[in-house]
């Protein structure tokens, strides 16, 4: 990087136009449905907020230069940028909030017995094991695949087949159960 911030572009219907602030009743409804378990973007959406416009402000209040498609710099309006503040800090708390409650409805499950058999409910409980923070790191499931022996146990042509497919077209052949464990695709650009 050359040392200048970063350019995002923004729709030019934000050039000179943004709202003065976001509308209390729509944060107040965004903050409720991040509670109830809903996506950000997603609440966002919902309740006719542009995330496009919630990027931006973001981006204005960490120093960053975003351009509209007028090639204009976005200058929120102070009660915008305060307005956006408090949406994100109430969308914290929010979401630790939804976390705990689902958190202590999966620990409550891994602690009751199936009504037909009356065996524990281990499977929400192995869940929980996966997941939480302090015990993810044992009690996640690892796979690997490890291929043993020489180039002559595999057909040579559909070896050259697969040699002819790029990375993502690799991971595009997994069984999704198989590409959910796999690290993040690099892009280099």
């Amino acid at each position: 990087m050359n040392g200048r911030p970063k350019r995002r572009a923004l729709p030019a219907v934000y050039a000179g136009q943004a709202p003065a602030a976001l509308p209390s009743a729509a944060v107040d409804a965004i903050v409720a449905a991040v509670e109830s378990g809903a996506r950000f973007e997603a609440a966002l959406v919902a309740n006719g907020v542009d995330p496009a416009l919630v990027h931006a402000v973001i981006a204005v209040g960490a120093g960053y230069t975003v351009r509209t498609d007028t090639d204009a710099d976005f200058s929120p309006a102070p009660q915008l940028m305060e307005s956006t503040r408090e949406l994100l800090q109430r969308v914290k708390v929010a979401q630790a909030k939804a976390e705990v409650e689902l958190a202590q409805v999966v620990y409550q499950a891994s602690l009751s017995r199936n009504e037909r058999t009356g065996i524990p409910e281990w499977r929400a409980g192995l869940e929980w094991l996966k997941h939480a923070d302090d015990t993810r790191d044992h009690w996640r499931e690892h796979r690997e695949l490890t291929v043993h022996g020489d180039a002559s146990d595999v057909d040579s042509e559909e070896r050259r087949a697969i040699r002819q497919l790029s990375d993502q077209e690799l991971r595009d052949a997994l069984p999704a159960e198989w590409r959910e464990l796999m690290p993040p695709a690099e892009h280099n650009s």
